[in-house]
């Protein structure tokens, strides 16, 4: 069974999972993102790569409501994580494609969902510039030496800071950290003398109190 969503492929698996997948389009960066794979387990809620713009993302996060079903706290929290990853990868990545009919472009990149008994992951990937890996690793070691209590001050900090600063990228990840109220997975993996694979997976327990 097929349906769709605009650009993009809305598929049923065989378990009855959603997977969304985009056509490759032009893209301005000539190095691929040979590190991607295409997951196989039947736990996989969603598997995306491509590009991620503004509609994109939205129904993304509409097709994994429905998936999840209900608006709990818990769910919002699995909807948000999306986000926040999502929006990294479309305004950070160093491959983008050009969006159609717009002088625009989107970064490029992959997330996937998974659902196991007592948790749900969310995993998100793309390339970065090799100086860009390096402050990238700064910011997730930062992020994973603080309490919560301290992240939420340096949440505070960094919106008070103008917007040129570039502590946006920051204040995502902060978020991500809250909301999972666990340590970022992270790891950079070289891919030429120019880029780097960047890939973040988080992990949200399904035993997280409202309040935490």
């Amino acid at each position: 069974m097929r349906g769709y969503i605009d650009h993009c492929h809305l598929v049923l698996s065989n378990d009855n999972q959603l997977l969304f997948l985009q056509p490759v389009m032009k893209t301005l960066s000539s190095v691929p993102l040979k590190d991607y794979y295409v997951p196989t387990e039947t736990n996989l809620i969603l598997f995306y790569k491509g590009a991620f713009t503004e509609k994109t993302i939205a129904e993304l996060n509409l097709g994994i409501k429905k998936l999840l079903g209900g608006e709990t706290y818990l769910n919002k929290r699995v909807y948000s994580i999306f986000i926040e990853l999502a929006q990294n990868i479309s305004y950070y990545s160093a491959e983008k494609n050009l969006i159609h009919g717009q002088n625009e472009s989107a970064g490029v990149g992959t997330i996937t969902i998974k659902e196991y008994p007592t948790y749900y992951t969310v995993f998100a990937a793309n390339l970065v510039r090799i100086v860009d890996a390096f402050k990238i690793t700064s910011k997730c070691n930062t992020i994973n030496s603080l309490s919560r209590e301290d992240l939420r001050g340096y949440k505070r900090r960094l919106r008070n800071q103008p917007s040129s600063s570039g502590s946006n990228g920051n204040i995502g990840l902060i978020q991500v950290a809250l909301l999972a109220n666990t340590k970022i997975n992270y790891e950079i993996k070289p891919v030429d003398s120019e880029f780097s694979f960047f890939s973040i997976e988080v992990y949200i327990s399904k035993n997280l109190s409202e309040e935490e």
